[in-house]
């Protein structure tokens, strides 16, 4: 793999809940080191179980790319 990216990535768990995640967007490249950092109310494992799949994302933001094709 030489490169992944998230585009757009927006996830919650019900829509009446705010967002676990927002927009976000970032790649990673090859042999590259990506830390999430944040004290303990950023809710960081969240963002890697939207990731990951097991929270639902919002309508249309379900961009994963892995060497520019999407997944």
């Amino acid at each position: 793999i030489d490169q992944i990216t998230v585009d757009n990535l927006s996830a919650r768990y019900n829509k009446n809940q705010n967002f676990i995640s927002n927009n976000i967007n970032f790649t990673i490249n090859n042999c590259k080191i990506m830390a999430i950092m944040g004290d303990h109310e950023v809710r960081k494992i969240y963002f890697l179980k939207a990731i990951l799949g097991t929270i639902p994302l919002e309508e249309n933001c379900e961009k994963f790319f892995i060497n520019n094709k999407t997944i």
